[in-house]
């Protein structure tokens, strides 16, 4: 009994992640080079004027490096991050990419914070 209890739960949270997400929308960065040893940090901010939750990931040619950063109730001027710093290597042209149910209520940045340089979400 206790398992398919378990069981009811999990599909009752996976339908309800799945409707909450519906009509979100997706917003990208374009790509910023990064360095062996830099970091960089994708960000959405909640710019609405109530809580709304935001994802952001970090993207590797197209590949999530983290997988997505779920912040749930972020509030009003509240920012949802990601970071990762880079391990001695080959350079690496990193996006972002921020969901959430607005496009006018958030706004994404990724920036290389070692130097400095940013891209807004579009």
């Amino acid at each position: 009994m206790r398992t398919r209890k378990l069981q009811w739960l999990a599909a009752a949270s996976a339908v309800f992640a799945l409707s909450s997400s519906a009509g979100a929308v997706e917003m990208f960065t374009s790509a910023l080079q990064i360095r062996p040893g830099e970091v960089v940090t994708c960000s959405g901010a909640n710019s609405a004027n109530s809580a709304q939750e935001i994802f952001v990931e970090l993207l590797d040619g197209g590949a999530s490096l983290l997988g997505p950063q779920d912040c749930v109730a972020v509030k009003p001027r509240g920012v949802c991050r990601q970071v990762a710093s880079f391990q001695p290597s080959d350079d690496h042209f990193v996006s972002c990419r921020i969901t959430a149910s607005s496009r006018a209520a958030v706004r994404g940045l990724i920036e290389n914070d070692t130097r400095g340089n940013s891209s807004p979400a579009r």
